[in-house]
Formats: C-alpha cells, sequence, structure tokens
C-alpha cells in the first residue's frame, strides 16, 4: 500500500490544492471550490514531484506483482513503464499532447528510476540470500 496507492493519493492531493488552472481531474470536482484548499507548494512539489510519485508507484507495482522475480516479463514492463513517461514528456515539447515539457520532470523521472532500481537490487539480494542449513537443522 504504501509503495502504490499512497504515492498516486498523494500525487493526486498536490494536483488538487496545490495546482490552478486546467487539467483532467478538474472535470470531475466542478462543486469544490479549490480557492479554500490552495497550498502554494514549490515549484518542484506543485510539478515534478506528482509525476514522480506516480511513475515510482508504478514501477513498484511492478516490483510486487512479479514478486521481486527479476524475469524476461518483470524488465519487459519495467521498461514499457519507464519509456512511457520518459516518451510522454517529448510528446509534449513536439506538441503531440497537450501538457508543458519540462526538464525537470526528466530529472524526477530518473532519480525515480534510479532509486527503485538501486532498491529492487537490494530486495533481490537479501531475497535469495541463502539460507544457512546448520541453524535450522535438528538435532
Amino acid at each position: 500500500f504504501s509503495h502504490s496507492i499512497l504515492p498516486v493519493i498523494v500525487g493526486l492531493l498536490i494536483y488538487i490544492v496545490g495546482r490552478s488552472g486546467n487539467f483532467l481531474f478538474n472535470q470531475f470536482l466542478p462543486t469544490i471550490n479549490r480557492n479554500e484548499f490552495f497550498i502554494h507548494f514549490p515549484y518542484w512539489i506543485k510539478y515534478n514531484l506528482p509525476d514522480a510519485l506516480w511513475l515510482y508507484s508504478l514501477l513498484f507495482s511492478i516490483f510486487f506483482i512479479w514478486g521481486e522475480k527479476i524475469s524476461g516479463q518483470f524488465i519487459f514492463w519495467l521498461i514499457l513503464a519507464m519509456l512511457l513517461c520518459f516518451l510522454s514528456e517529448f510528446s509534449q515539447l513536439f506538441h503531440f499532447i497537450p501538457g508543458t515539457f519540462d526538464w525537470k520532470d526528466l530529472l524526477a523521472y530518473l532519480i525515480v528510476v534510479v532509486y527503485c532500481c538501486f532498491h529492487f537490487k537490494q530486495n533481490t539480494q537479501n531475497h535469495y540470500k541463502p539460507i544457512n542449513s546448520k541453524k535450522y537443522e535438528t538435532t
């Protein structure tokens, strides 16, 4: 929960209380006066952190689905998720999709990818450490 659902909720809350203007989620909250709840976050929290949290959530969801096993399917979905994030940002640069291209989003994605890969590596190494058989021997 803390690695998959919570980051999405936090990212969504940042959008709701920290950003003004037109974005897709506004269409689902037409009755709320968001000015009453508006918080002035620093730029990177308001614009870069939600994207990074969503990628973090997606990568950890993939990690948990495959049960910490490094396989071809795991690698495929991991690369696809990262590729889609980077491609969506460059698609904004070339106006293929609406949005504002931001190099800081790419940096945030890169930080998340490096962190997740390091975390995956640490967990798989710890997960598959051989058990000391003498410890479990019965006499």
